[in-house]
């Protein structure tokens, strides 16, 4: 699925139609590979995206929905019609079992839809085929299977199957990781300050408590609450070795360091008995930097830090998101690493969309959004480097992990796979060493309340 390497079908829909996950995973579980609009992340200018995938030597061929929703939609209506000035062919799915006429009639007499309407149905090539969604989920149409084997569309997904070896996470020993930890923490120290000065004075008072989830070796908890404003601050982590840095930094009597598994199936009582030990029975401020990505429940992450916030306390959260990662030249090709990455490792690398939906469902109110933006304008050649290293280089050392510890389980194509990450990733580093190549990252972060 949305491989453009290989020979795709680009999907036309509403996103109004209720049924189109159904397709995907129908698509999927084929072996169908087609690009519809998940890829079309936040940041890219959808026009000229969806411009750049048709034009694309690699789309074969458009499967476009009809539905009473698709027919009158703006969106729709450019695609087929740079669809049909691209001479690519087109299959037509109705949703419903309805002819394009049929539900031509049932639209609304509205000008706008009508216009929309007749457009689409003008910019549709004669060669067209007409084939009923619920037959080809149900196993009983023969057509599009036909035409998609023509259009040769199916890929081998073994190379993305790595069931057989566990996904790597986070790990704190990666070569090079203490370094780019540190780099990176400075970086986003000057946004984390903006957020955690914000949520003091909403609070009003000084003499908080802090509870963060993901310390590591503390450095940057200190650095965030050493100063008078904090009376006690709790760093948990599950990185033994880490904590030992932490506790032997010696930050002072208000400042306590203790063990915390956040993937607990126990972790309401586990935190309650840490608090305890560290003497404390409610927190003001619970922060997790870069550590809710990691979680499998992000959300019973966020209700258990709810039970612990004193009733004015705040949630901060600091977040990432691949999506959000934009260049220029080869986009298409940090787009494709990154989306092919993701399914390499346990950790969410599209976190940063999600989190007013998850303090949402959380309970949390009052919630909100900070964004800052890192690019590669006016940088010299040594702080671009430094940016890579940052967002990138860590990528690396999994996958050259992975290769080591599992160089007997790996099939042929797994190895393929990461043989090309690996080489993209090098296309990537040698990028951001090239005065013409732009760069941009947004950061991400949410706070919240009880309410």
């Amino acid at each position: 699925m949305n491989d453009l390497t290989k020979n795709f079908v680009f999907l036309s829909y509403s996103h109004k139609d209720d049924n189109i996950k159904e397709l995907v995973d129908w698509f999927a579980n084929n072996g169908i590979n087609v690009v519809y609009d998940d890829r079309l992340l936040p940041g890219d200018e959808w026009d000229i995206e969806v411009r750049k995938y048709l034009g694309n030597v690699k789309c074969v061929g458009v499967l476009l929905i009809m539905s009473k929703f698709s027919i009158v939609s703006k969106p729709v209506m450019n695609e087929v019609e740079i669809a049909t000035n691209k001479r690519r062919p087109f299959v037509c799915i109705s949703a419903d079992g309805s002819s394009f006429a049929q539900l031509y009639s049932s639209v609304r007499d509205i000008q706008v839809d009508r216009i929309v309407a007749s457009e689409i149905k003008d910019n549709l090539p004669d060669e067209k085929i007409y084939v009923s969604l619920r037959e080809v989920l149900d196993g009983r149409d023969t057509k599009l299977m036909s035409v998609l084997n023509e259009w040769d569309v199916y890929v081998d997904h073994s190379a993305f199957d790595f069931s057989n070896i566990a996904k790597i996470g986070y790990f704190s020993d990666l070569k090079g990781e203490k370094e780019r930890l540190e780099n990176q923490q400075q970086a986003y120290m000057s946004f984390d300050e903006k957020a955690i000065n914000k949520v003091v004075n909403r609070i009003g008072r000084d003499e908080l408590v802090v509870l963060d989830l993901g310390c590591s070796n503390g450095k940057m908890t200190y650095s965030r609450f050493k100063d008078s404003r904090f009376a006690k601050v709790i760093g948990v982590d599950i990185d033994e070795n880490a904590l030992a840095v932490a506790k032997e930094a010696n930050y002072g009597d208000k400042f306590y360091f203790d063990k915390l598994d956040l993937l607990s199936d126990n972790l309401g009582d586990d935190l309650n008995e840490l608090l305890k030990r560290a003497g404390v029975e409610k927190v003001d401020i619970v922060m997790l930097a870069l550590t809710l990505q990691h979680v499998a429940e992000p959300v019973k992450v966020l209700s258990e830090a709810y039970s612990v916030l004193s009733d004015d306390g705040y949630v901060v959260i600091r977040g990432s998101d691949d999506g959000s990662k934009l260049c220029y030249p080869e986009s298409e090709l940090m787009t494709e690493f990154l989306l092919r990455h993701s399914k390499l490792v346990s950790t969410d690398r599209f976190n940063g969309r999600k989190l007013f939906g998850q303090l949402t469902k959380a309970g949390f109110e009052n919630i909100s959004m900070m964004y800052d933006v890192v690019d590669t304008c006016g940088m010299k050649r040594k702080d671009r480097e430094a940016l890579y290293n940052i967002g990138f280089s860590f990528r690396r050392e999994k996958i050259l992990k992975i290769l080591d510890e599992n160089a007997a389980k790996l099939s042929k194509a797994q190895k393929e796979e990461l043989e090309w990450q690996l080489s993209a990733l090098e296309k990537i580093r040698l990028l951001f060493n090239d005065n013409n190549f732009w760069y941009s990252n947004v950061l991400y972060i949410a706070f919240a309340n009880k309410g």
